[in-house]
């Protein structure tokens, strides 16, 4: 269905092959199996014109459905897939405390199968070294040159 609908919506075996990232071969071979299949003629073709057949439009109408509602049933499923592991936190001791606290405690109410791992300190870290997800810091830090308009 995917195959048809990127002919289809591309306006060419070509350029749906391009879309699909595979050959033009494989994306005609595969319209001409769901036709047999079928046992109908969805595309009228020749060789400077692709067309839809009527019949063809009504399955494009359906496949079109179809696929969009298999995108939704993907898209709820990555969203209330329950998120778990380890998420070690980095920030200063009184922005950490007074702010981040609060934060984490949300965070595990929503996520309550993830362990939150934190440390409070003015510490420079080596966040890669150190295995460090998320570090809050706020103001300069040394040998840390800033990008943007104001940047020296």
């Amino acid at each position: 269905m995917q195959t048809f609908v990127a002919v289809v919506t591309e306006g060419s075996f070509t350029a749906a092959a391009e879309w699909l990232e595979t050959d033009k071969a494989r994306v005609s071979r595969i319209v001409r199996r769901m036709e047999e299949k079928l046992g109908a003629r969805l595309l009228n073709r020749s060789t400077r014109h692709l067309s839809v057949a009527e019949v063809g439009r009504d399955y494009l109408e359906r496949a079109s459905s179809i696929l969009a509602a298999e995108a939704a049933e993907a898209l709820v499923a990555q969203r209330t897939q329950e998120s778990k592991g380890r998420l070690k936190v980095t920030a200063g001791p009184e922005f950490g405390t007074t702010r981040v606290d609060g934060w984490i405690a949300d965070f595990l109410r929503l996520r309550p199968k993830v362990t939150v791992e934190v440390e409070y300190t003015n510490r420079l870290i080596d966040i890669v070294h150190e295995g460090v997800d998320v570090a809050i810091r706020i103001g300069p830090l040394p040998g840390f040159r800033a990008f943007g308009p104001q940047a020296g």
